[in-house]
């Protein structure tokens, strides 16, 4: 079987399903993206570059308007330059049987056309409701959200079969687009994620996991947690991991951190699979304050080294989280109460080791790779063979008919 796996940037959401398919001796798996962990290699699995769309920076706030075009074009360009690398895959002789491809940013646009007897797995995100922001066409102020629906829906409408990480997010589509999607959990690899055998850390740290720090908000939001954190746990050491950061804002970033609590704080880039777990094996409490629409793969690995979660419990979050059992929810309204919030809870060693080994059950018995991406894969493969299925009665049928009309 030949499976295409198609994102903007590697591994994606894709990582251990392609892997999973690699693994069979009798597939060929070849992995599309403009970008993507140099480190990182999978068995198997060939990898393929895709052209990055660049488009000039206007300097300045852009109006809504503005903002829209210039997404929709860079999801055109996008969608553009993966056309034209995969027409030379074709030409090459790679034709999929199952492509597995982001339902946003304008990969897929073209790919029915370039592949239209291919069985279209489409990946979706989250589907952004409507209201929310003021009246007219210069003052919606959820336009990026709305272009990202509008790349979507073209990729379900588009797709065979559809498929989100959460049941939270697949309830978030309209009921006409929810009909063809399914639920594919993530994957933890529970065995490299675990807790240390050493047993727990005795230093007191908390690590804060970070999103959108190119922003000042977030940025200011953090930054004032973490100083209404220090005074009142002096002995407590602060780890931010920030990945995804251009190289000047994080330093810039570490800068203004180092003139807090006498080196206490540090902030972390992209890092090393080990360096990370250690960080998340040495955590007193794994913080998460952003409330995203998506499920952040940072809080399962968390978990599964048994670190001890404090995270909004609403969106996909609230699923994973249940209060009080293996984590806790808040809703950081303020950094002063969220700060009060972690130093009560630091006060609870007991509760800490109680919460985190309930957090680590949990993980490993619904989101561990080696019992959850195989089902995962066999949910594919018998859509594919359902799909399959179909397609073969259906030429049968033309066909038949095709011989009728000739005899008749």
């Amino acid at each position: 079987m030949r499976i295409l796996f198609l994102h903007y940037a590697f591994p994606g959401p894709f990582r251990y399903l392609a892997e999973s398919f690699a693994a069979l001796p009798e597939n060929v798996v070849v992995f599309a993206s403009e970008y993507g962990r140099r480190d990182l290699l999978i068995p198997g699995v060939r990898r393929m570059g895709l052209g990055t769309p660049k488009m000039k920076v206007v300097q300045g706030p852009q109006s809504p308007l503005r903002d829209a075009g210039r997404d929709l074009q860079m999801a055109y360009l996008r969608g553009s330059m993966t056309a034209q690398a995969l027409r030379s895959l074709k030409g090459a002789g790679f034709i999929p049987d199952m492509v597995c491809a982001t339902a946003v940013m304008g990969n897929s646009l073209f790919l029915r056309d370039i592949f239209p007897d291919s069985f279209l797995v489409a990946h979706a995100e989250t589907y952004a409701p409507q209201g929310g922001g003021p009246e007219g066409p210069e003052g919606l102020g959820g336009t990026p959200q709305r272009v990202r629906n509008l790349l979507q829906v073209h990729g379900l409408v588009d797709c065979d079969l559809a498929v989100v990480p959460t049941e939270w997010q697949r309830k978030q589509f309209p009921a006409w687009l929810r009909k063809n999607m399914e639920v594919l959990p993530q994957c933890v690899d529970t065995d490299f994620f675990s807790p240390d055998s050493a047993g727990p850390a005795e230093a007191e740290s908390v690590t804060f996991s970070a999103h959108g720090l190119e922003a000042p908000p977030e940025w200011s939001r953090l930054a004032e947690t973490i100083r209404a954190l220090l005074p009142i746990r002096p002995a407590c050491r602060i780890v931010v991991l920030a990945s995804g950061l251009r190289r000047e804002r994080l330093a810039a970033l570490r800068e203004e951190a180092t003139q807090w609590g006498g080196g206490q704080v540090s902030l972390h880039g992209f890092s090393s699979p080990d360096f990370y777990r250690r960080v998340l094996r040495a955590s007193s409490l794994y913080v998460h304050i952003a409330s995203l629409p998506l499920l952040p793969t940072g809080l399962l690995e968390s978990m599964s080294c048994g670190c001890p979660v404090l995270a909004p419990g609403t969106g996909p979050v609230g699923e994973v989280i249940l209060d009080g059992r293996n984590g806790f929810a808040c809703d950081f309204h303020s950094p002063a109460s969220t700060a009060a919030r972690i130093a009560e809870l630091l006060d609870e060693g007991g509760l800490l080791r109680k919460t985190g080994e309930a957090a680590r059950r949990f993980v490993t018995e619904g989101y561990s790779l080696a019992r959850t991406m195989p089902e995962n894969r066999d949910r594919l493969l018998q859509s594919y063979q359902g799909w399959l299925g179909a397609r073969r009665r259906h030429v049968n049928h033309k066909e038949r008919m095709t011989l009728v009309r000739r005899e008749g």
